[in-house]
């Protein structure tokens, strides 16, 4: 099988949370770090992309490549540009697994579904509920770069549904993603 990079976008704005949303204490440590450290701890092809100082040393400590994005605040498809232009340069095939650093109750389950499906494009659901992570192969690494502001992959997943296989998550609570401090509140 071709080897799978996790590409672990930790990179928002958080507008809608009113602070930075990536480094609020949730469960006794930073939102980002739930995901991420579940990842790292498994995995080695990891790249996080992020416009924040602290969690690219964070993730470089814990021997994850870190990938700075400024440009990160017009929208998530000048993060998902710079983790896939820095992979565009390396040998191909390969696949790509995105992650948010907002979804603190994804499973090493679910992501080892994701990481052994021989489809080359995946996203998880529940029902017919979908949400990340999402996988690409190389071969989509063209159309990923096309991406525009607030455009995210499933642009791209949409362009091509019968090709898309859905991973079923165990609990709806894996693709919560926490868009507002209330999210937060409800959670724990």
């Amino acid at each position: 099988m071709n080897k799978t990079y996790i590409i672990y976008l930790a990179s928002g704005n958080s507008r809608r949370f009113k602070g930075n949303k990536l480094l609020f204490p949730f469960q006794n440590k930073p939102l980002y770090q739930h995901a991420l450290d579940l990842i790292l701890k498994e995995y080695d092809h990891v790249i996080v992309v992020s416009q924040y100082d602290e969690i690219l040393q964070y993730a470089s400590q814990r021997g994850a490549l870190g990938i700075l994005c400024l440009e990160s605040i017009h929208g998530i498809s000048y993060s998902i540009k710079a983790a896939v232009s820095y992979l565009n340069t390396l040998e191909k095939p390969f696949r790509m697994i995105f992650m948010v650093a907002d979804q603190p109750y994804i499973s090493m389950n679910t992501i080892d579904k994701l990481m052994h499906t021989k489809h080359k494009l995946a996203s998880c659901a529940y029902e017919d509920k979908v949400g990340n992570p999402t996988l690409f192969d190389s071969s989509y690494i063209p159309e990923l770069l096309l991406l525009k502001e607030d455009q995210g992959g499933r642009k791209v997943l949409n362009k091509h549904p019968d090709e898309v296989e859905y991973i079923q998550v165990e609990n709806i609570r894996e693709l919560y993603d926490i868009d507002y401090q209330e999210d937060l509140k409800q959670l724990q």
